[in-house]
């Protein structure tokens, strides 16, 4: 009888779980091919609207050729696993926001290209891994991890089993405002720049920034990250912001400089910092408890 129990009480202990799941490549890896993993999310009974963890390879077998972030059902970046500060030798780190929520099955986060390195057993594995539920309280949602484990075949392959349809993606950027902030708290002062912008096929590869110029030319743009410092606080210069996709598709936004009419930077600030922040302590705290629960009573 107690065996039939656990038999019905099991299944009931998972129903409510979300599952995140690296996907196996179906075709022979060969040492220097070049393969894509995906890092997809499983979630049909809870709305997730926050996640963060680690994926580990072994640098001896495995290194990172890239990662691609297109496509991506996170909206927002707070660790973007395709920045290199996001990226070490052993590991990549993620977390990121959905406005939201997501409910649904194999929803992809992120997919990373690796190199075989050498023939042997490789075990790519996420840990630390967490996720949050859209009910307004940021309650943690029981996550199950699925890993891969790849055996590189001695003979020289060199090939490319990747699937980032660069070639395919001729859709620049979608629409996007970027906004001007100032605060006597940040930046000492100073008026600065916050953008973002969204490209569901390829991703975003990265901005640029022009300034002084009604008419952009080749040289006046410069790569810039959110948040930008203006150069010209006076407000008087002309500013755009250029998002480019990793198929060199791009979309230009003209800045209003404005400042005395321009409140959208707050509505932006008030959504996602906030968002971040939120999301950020709740993080923070799953981690401790998880912690504390661990250690010897």
């Amino acid at each position: 009888m107690f065996f039939v129990f656990l038999i019905i009480l099991i299944p009931s202990l998972y129903v409510e779980a979300a599952t995140l799941q690296l996907t196996k490549p179906t075709t022979k890896i060969s040492q220097e091919d070049e393969f894509q993993v995906d890092v997809v999310l499983t979630s049909k009974d809870k709305d997730v609207n926050a996640l963060e963890g680690f994926l580990y390879f072994p640098v001896d077998v495995l290194k990172v050729s890239r990662v691609i972030d297109g496509g991506s059902i996170i909206n927002f970046w707070v660790n973007n696993p395709a920045s290199e500060e996001n990226q070490a030798s052993n590991f990549v780190k993620f977390s990121g926001v959905i406005p939201g929520g997501y409910a649904g099955e194999k929803g992809k986060l992120f997919s990373i290209v690796f190199k075989a390195l050498k023939s042997g057993n490789a075990k790519i594995t996420l840990d630390k891994a967490s996720a949050l539920e859209n009910n307004g309280s940021g309650d943690s949602v029981p996550l199950l991890l699925q890993n891969v484990s790849l055996v590189i075949e001695k003979s020289a392959g060199k090939l490319v089993l990747v699937d980032d349809k660069l070639s395919l993606d001729t859709v620049p950027p979608e629409l996007f405002d970027p906004q001007i902030g100032q605060d006597k708290g940040i930046y000492d002062g100073k008026r600065f720049l916050v953008f973002a912008a969204v490209d569901k096929d390829s991703g975003i590869e990265r901005y640029e920034v022009s300034e002084g110029l009604e008419e952009p030319t080749t040289t006046s743009w410069k790569v810039a990250i959110s948040p930008y410092i203006l150069n010209d606080q006076t407000g008087n210069s002309a500013l755009f912001v250029k998002a480019v996709d990793r198929a060199g598709n791009e979309r230009i936004a003209k800045v209003n400089q404005n400042f005395s009419t321009n409140y959208g930077v707050m509505r932006y600030l008030t959504e996602w910092f906030w968002i971040i922040l939120i999301v950020g302590l709740s993080l923070i705290l799953i981690v401790v408890i998880k912690r504390k629960k661990s250690l010897p009573s």
